[in-house]
C-alpha cells in the first residue's frame, strides 16, 4: 500500500511537470507577428488587394506572377501556395496565403512580393 501511494505521488508530480513545461507561450502583443515552431518572431506584411477579384482569379494572378518570377508555385490549400525557388544550389521557400482583401507571404520575400504586387497593379 505504501509503495502504491509513493508511486501515485511521483506519477502525479511528473504529470504536472510535463504539462507545465509543454504549454504554448503567451500570445505576442503585436498582431503583426506570430510564433513559428522554433519560437522566433516573424513580421507579417499584408499586400492589400484593391481590385474586386474572385478567389479563383486572385489565385491565378498570384500563381502566374510567382511562376513568371521563376518560382515553382504549388497549390497548398484553396487559399494558399507553397512557393519554391532554387538559385546557386540554394532553395528558398515561402507560403503565399491570400483572400479577396490581401496577400501574405511568410517569411517575407522581396522578390516574390514585388512580382505579385506588380501583377496585382495591372
Amino acid at each position: 500500500m505504501n509503495k502504491i501511494l509513493k508511486l501515485s505521488i511521483v506519477t502525479a508530480l511528473s504529470g504536472f511537470l510535463v504539462v507545465g513545461c509543454s504549454g504554448t507561450p503567451d500570445a505576442p502583443d503585436s498582431e503583426t507577428s506570430h510564433s513559428t515552431a522554433n519560437m522566433s518572431s516573424v513580421e507579417i506584411h499584408a499586400m492589400h488587394v484593391h481590385a474586386n477579384l474572385t478567389q479563383e482569379k486572385l489565385a491565378n494572378i498570384v500563381k502566374k506572377a510567382g511562376e513568371d518570377a521563376g518560382w515553382k508555385m504549388s497549390k497548398f490549400k484553396i487559399d494558399s501556395f507553397i512557393a519554391e525557388k532554387t538559385e546557386d544550389e540554394e532553395t528558398t521557400s515561402a507560403t503565399v496565403k491570400f483572400n479577396k482583401e490581401s496577400v501574405v507571404i511568410t517569411p517575407e520575400n522581396d522578390d516574390l512580393k514585388e512580382a505579385i504586387e506588380e501583377a496585382l497593379s495591372k
